[in-house]
């Protein structure tokens, strides 16, 4: 039987310990609050969303510190964990394995990928931009492997003369007979945007428009004629933090081993970062309000997935969440990761959401690093009543 100690002399480890794990339990319990407190005027907590894995390992961290020390102490951040159970759920899953998925004609699969302008603007270490082929061709095939249903594509890119994205897909997803654009930017021979392909018919479909001039990416819809049915999916894309090869590259050196950042680079890189984020946290939450208004007066069941550039903790996510449910957490397996910049560096901001009365299984996520995403589908099974 192992006692613990209430009282016990405290050596100077054990002080400096103390200092630290009150904070860190303190952002941890922030960080619950990032889905409820509105990020346009407490960014604060969006902060501490963004950072909630490394938040929970800490603390965990500090409960076996005190555990080792026999100290009751231990149950402070203990309790901060429990506290945020929800939370922790979205973490991590531990069932949802492909072999799930029962043989069923009334199953669809759903599938969204950012396919970053199918590599377009890829180059090789000479500067060599023959490289994009290799990359579209690489979606592509995925796409096909998947066999999706319905499929949402964000960064959608298409050029009439060298980069003919719309007639490759033709060709290569044949049953894909259906599809609907949202041209972000339309050129005279350059589109981008977004795009809803879907083996059954679209009978309707628009942009919804954010109030914002900030807006830099773009959210639609198509209304999908199934069987005697229709349903309503949104394809999204929300505000990126506009990070650029600098940003990247300091993110690189300060979660790498050994990196050798000056103070006065790590503070010009810190608050230039910091600067983005905060920006994107408040714009975010502007476009998404608008998106939840439309979904709420969709007169289908509603289907919802894309880039939301936005963790499982964040004000962006729980607008849905609470309207919807989240296929990663109640059929996928792992952390679902669909960002990786490096090891240490990895968030799921990509996401598939249906309505509560629908079934949802085997929530995959294809590790293709064709994209800087990575794309994910799922099997659903509709449910004739309306949410």
């Amino acid at each position: 039987m192992v006692v613990m100690r209430s009282k016990s002399h405290f050596s100077l480890l054990n002080i400096l310990m103390l200092v630290l794990n009150i904070p860190i339990a303190l952002l941890l319990a922030a960080s619950y609050l990032a889905d409820v407190v509105y990020p346009g005027k407490m960014p604060v907590f969006s902060f501490a969303g963004l950072v909630y894995p490394w938040l929970l390992m800490l603390n965990l961290i500090f409960v076996i510190y005190w555990l080792v020390q026999r100290h009751r102490l231990f149950l402070l951040s203990l309790v901060m964990i429990l506290a945020g159970f929800s939370s922790l759920m979205r973490y991590y899953q531990y069932g949802g394995r492909m072999d799930s998925v029962p043989d069923d004609p009334s199953l669809f699969r759903l599938m969204s990928y950012n396919v970053q302008l199918f590599g377009r603007y890829h180059l090789d270490s000479a500067g060599d931009r023959s490289l994009h082929t290799e990359y579209r061709d690489t979606i592509m095939q995925t796409i096909a492997r998947v066999h999706p249903d319905l499929l949402c594509l964000q960064e959608f890119s298409h050029q009439a003369k060298n980069f003919p994205t719309i007639p490759m897909m033709r060709e290569k997803l044949p049953w894909m007979r259906y599809c609907y654009p949202v041209w972000r930017t339309k050129n005279p021979d350059h589109y981008n945007g977004n795009a809803i392909y879907s083996r059954y018919p679209i009978v309707n479909g628009g942009a919804v428009g954010f109030s914002t001039m900030l807006d830099n990416r773009s959210a639609m819809f198509a209304d999908i004629k199934v069987g005697d049915d229709t349903v309503r999916i949104y394809n999204i894309h929300l505000q990126s933090v506009q990070f650029q090869k600098e940003d990247y590259d300091f993110a690189r050196q300060v979660t790498t081993a050994g990196n050798s950042e000056k103070s006065e680079e790590f503070s010009s890189g810190s608050k230039r970062m910091f600067g983005k984020l905060r920006s994107a946290f408040q714009i975010r939450c502007v476009q998404v309000d608008s998106i939840v208004c439309h979904i709420d007066q969709s007169p289908y069941p509603v289907l919802v997935c894309g880039d939301f550039n936005d963790t499982p903790w964040s004000y962006t996510y729980h607008q849905f969440r609470k309207r919807l449910k989240d296929s990663q957490v109640h059929s996928g397996y792992g952390r679902g990761n669909t960002f990786v910049l490096n090891r240490l560096l990895r968030f799921r901001i990509d996401f598939l959401f249906y309505p509560s009365s629908w079934e949802n299984y085997g929530h995959t996520v294809l590790r293709v690093p064709a994209s800087d995403h990575y794309p994910v589908y799922c099997h659903l099974k509709p449910s004739l009543q309306t949410d």
